[in-house]
């Protein structure tokens, strides 16, 4: 979807200009000193990297740049295609006070892609991230589109490095939208976290007085969305993804006023396994004998790890251990 005039002008300002512009860049091969696929594999690990830490002889704040300038955009255009997508949900949404929060938020990723899709329009946006560069980041692109009147000066934009900061008392009356652009798919996610977030998300959303909505957008390479599904059922919801391109996403209703989340959870069973379908294409499909074949001499070749073979043979991480140890190659204690 074709970004307007006045945040192509910022990020071409605040980023485009700044990385070309670099002593190490000779044109858009090379940047900051190394080709994309390098930048794009090995520095930014496809967007995955911690953004907190230098690596590879890069600071944070050049990992956040190179990360707004290859990846930010292409994501900023996904979301505002969702949300067009979804026009419904989302005009509807908007005819109240809306308060935001963006969970993994990066440069701001979603406010931006927001704010240019719906021209003055007034909402509340906290934005969630561990990366203090990436938060830096993120207010200066904020401040520029402010200035060139690309976000209403009444829109409230607050920051915090964790979900445990937020106020969960704070809505009021305002409708709430729990977005997540990508962010399932970190590496630095772990089991603990994912109740954690579930926690912060029920407690909002119980709290809440207007309509309470979740917008999850994520590559569609499966293990990418394996903790969003872990989230979802901590939450007591069946996913329901759709594809967009070479995304999947999910906008879904939580809850109204003071409803109990997990109403979704009488979903139909073919409802259920269309969704997960969306991400794992053989889920709950009878194992061939041509696969387990395929499975074994993987395995024996040396690739033991769950998700690769996940990705590999379009199967659920659980429905990879369940058949490693049907054929004697995973012990059941170590699964």
């Amino acid at each position: 979807m074709k970004r307007s005039p006045a945040l192509q002008k910022i990020l071409k300002n605040k980023i485009n200009d700044r990385v070309l512009g670099d002593d190490r860049s000779d044109g858009i091969n090379r940047v900051l000193g190394e080709n994309k696929s390098t930048i794009s594999q090995i520095i930014l690990e496809k967007g995955r990297t911690d953004f907190r830490q230098p690596s590879h002889g890069y600071s944070a704040a050049e990992k956040v740049l190179l990360y707004s300038y290859f990846n930010m955009k292409t994501h900023i255009d996904t979301c505002k295609s969702v949300l067009e997508k979804q026009k419904h949900i989302s005009d509807k949404i908007l005819d109240d006070n809306l308060h935001i929060y963006d969970i993994g938020c990066g440069p701001f990723t979603v406010g931006l892609a927001f704010a240019d899709l719906f021209k003055n329009q007034i909402f509340d946006y906290t934005c969630i991230d561990n990366s203090d560069e990436m938060l830096k980041m993120g207010r200066k692109l904020w401040k520029h589109s402010s200035n060139e009147g690309l976000i209403d000066s009444n829109v409230r934009q607050v920051s915090h490095n964790h979900w445990d900061s937020i106020n969960t008392g704070a809505n009021q009356n305002k409708n709430v939208l729990f977005t997540f652009s990508y962010f399932f798919a970190t590496k630095q996610l772990n089991d603990a976290d994912i109740k954690s977030l579930a926690r912060v998300v029920k407690s909002i959303s119980k709290k809440a007085k207007g309509s309470v909505y979740l917008l999850h957008i994520n590559s569609s390479y499966g293990p990418a969305n394996t903790n969003y599904l872990k989230f979802m059922d901590e939450l007591g919801f069946e996913p329901n993804l759709k594809s967009s391109n070479n995304s999947v996403y999910e906008f879904v209703k939580l809850s109204v006023g003071s409803s109990n989340l997990g109403s979704n959870s009488d979903i139909d069973y073919a409802k259920r396994i269309e969704g997960i379908r969306k991400v794992y294409a053989n889920a709950y499909n009878k194992w061939t004998e041509e696969e387990e074949i395929s499975l074994v001499r993987d395995f024996n070749l040396g690739i033991t790890c769950i998700n690769t073979l996940s990705n590999r043979f379009s199967r659920q991480p659980s429905a990879i251990e369940s058949r490693l140890i049907k054929l004697n190659l995973l012990d059941q204690d170590a699964a």
